[in-house]
């Protein structure tokens, strides 16, 4: 559980950058319509997804919580940079041990 949580923290770092990335495209890109785009797309998806990572960091031992780690862990396997770090923890977040921290 504290790798997940290591995980969640690194993850809600990630995305906070890409917000402020965001604000960066759209102020300077106000010329290339492209980067502006993407820039409003940054900062559209940056803070929701920071948050939902971040919250993983706090919530503990409750049975859904269990739920909401694994939707996190699948999150990131759509982008295939995360799959040294989300495959070995989607592996052990599946062990009966770990389904059992947080079933009490």
């Amino acid at each position: 559980v504290v790798w997940y949580k290591v995980f969640c923290g690194a993850m809600a770092a990630v995305y906070l950058l890409l917000t402020f990335l965001g604000i960066f495209l759209v102020s300077e890109g106000a010329h290339d319509e492209e980067a502006f785009i993407n820039g409003i797309f940054c900062m559209l998806m940056g803070p929701p997804l920071a948050i939902a990572f971040g919250l993983g960091i706090f919530w503990d031992e409750e049975p859904w919580h269990w739920i909401y780690g694994i939707v996190l862990i699948c999150f990131t396997l759509t982008s295939c940079c995360c799959f040294p770090v989300s495959i070995p923890l989607l592996i052990y977040w599946l062990k009966p041990e770990t389904k059992s921290y947080f079933n009490p």
